[in-house]
């Protein structure tokens, strides 16, 4: 007897920025669907990988009301299935520790406890924004902290603040009005509060990446992550930082911070489309020599407001731009990508 399996599309409004509706809609399905898959060694760290997902696991227990679950959801990824893949890293990795053997990056391993859901890329809006992409890679960008010299007060060069949140009022000043000195002079003056003192090439940089190491002569580093923003769209298209309208907020932390203040890890975090695709999805990118780099989706950014065709790989801390490129040399610029989902039936803790 032939059992007729007919597929339902299901549509989903893409959001943006502040989770505001964008007024499209897409079908899930054709950006992820199933397949069979042969994995390469997985080159994350397990213990790094499990790190990384623990952290994202216990905000999301913590905060079991809030709204996390994206465009996978209809497909049957929800949020239980997302909880229990990271909960089963956790798990082996915790098993794992200390042994030369890593189950983590076995191919074999994974092919037998996890699905892989194929990500197909917007190339249309890839192509919007002057990005050329087959259907079946994504953009792989990365990102860092930069560590750079700073002052707890102005001197020199450093004339430039990060600023603490200032409240409602006065939150919805642009980058441009921030950094020619609203909160320096006029009718602003003294009211929001300077954190620390860069140059404006250093301001721009804690923009563009969201967190910055700062070393102030006579005290120990420290780090500052963005906290909120003005509300005003990122335009991709403005390359000039200085007209770029889009402005952060920032906060001193104890660690690199993504979505919801969540610890990052190098290397095994990946910052996208977190209000489209889904806080917490166990991702797989295949490397140039076939190889599977695994990370977390634990980050996002104005880039991804709204963006169905790329993820950002968070490198670390870096001082100088020679560094940092060592460090990226082997991720590819375009590769394949999709969703490692932990298989019915496995057992989780």
């Amino acid at each position: 007897m032939w059992l007729l399996c007919i597929a339902t599309s299901v549509g989903w409004d893409l959001v943006g920025p502040e989770g505001q509706p964008t007024g499209r809609q897409v079908d899930p399905q054709d950006h992820f669907a199933r397949e069979d898959w042969a994995p390469g060694p997985a080159a994350s760290p397990a213990q790094d990988l499990a790190q990384q997902a623990s952290a994202v696991l216990t905000w999301l227990r913590a905060h079991p009301e809030a709204e996390v679950e994206g465009m996978l959801a209809p497909l049957g990824v929800d949020r239980v299935r997302v909880e229990d893949t990271l909960a089963f890293v956790v798990r082996i990795a915790r098993e794992d520790a200390g042994q030369a053997s890593q189950r983590l990056e076995e191919p074999a391993f994974l092919a037998g406890h996890f699905e892989y859901w194929a990500w197909t890329s917007d190339v249309a809006g890839a192509q919007a924004r002057g990005v050329a992409l087959e259907p079946d890679q994504i953009r792989l960008t990365k990102y860092l902290a930069w560590s750079v010299e700073g002052r707890d007060a102005p001197e020199g060069v450093f004339q430039h603040a990060l600023y603490a949140d200032p409240g409602p009022d006065l939150r919805g000043l642009t980058r441009p009005e921030v950094v020619a000195g609203a909160f320096r002079e006029g009718a602003h003056a003294g009211r929001a509060e300077p954190l620390v003192w860069l140059t404006e090439e250093g301001v721009y940089e804690a923009l563009m990446q969201g967190t910055i190491e700062v070393r102030v002569p006579g005290r120990a580093a420290r780090l500052y992550n963005v906290h909120v923003s003005n509300g005003v769209p990122y335009v991709p298209t403005q390359k000039d930082p200085s007209e770029q309208e889009r402005y952060w907020y920032f906060r001193q932390v104890d660690a690199l911070r993504g979505v919801e203040g969540i610890a990052l890890s190098p290397q095994v975090a990946v910052a996208g489309d977190v209000q489209d695709l889904g806080l917490g999805l166990l991702v797989g990118l295949t490397m140039d020599d076939g190889g599977l780099r695994l990370a977390v989706l634990a980050d996002t950014g104005g880039a991804f407001e709204p963006n169905l065709f790329q993820l950002d790989w968070l490198a670390g801390t870096y001082a100088t731009r020679a560094e940092f490129e060592a460090a990226v040399k082997p991720i590819p610029v375009r590769t394949s990508a999709g969703i490692l989902v932990l298989k019915d039936g496995v057992r989780v803790e």
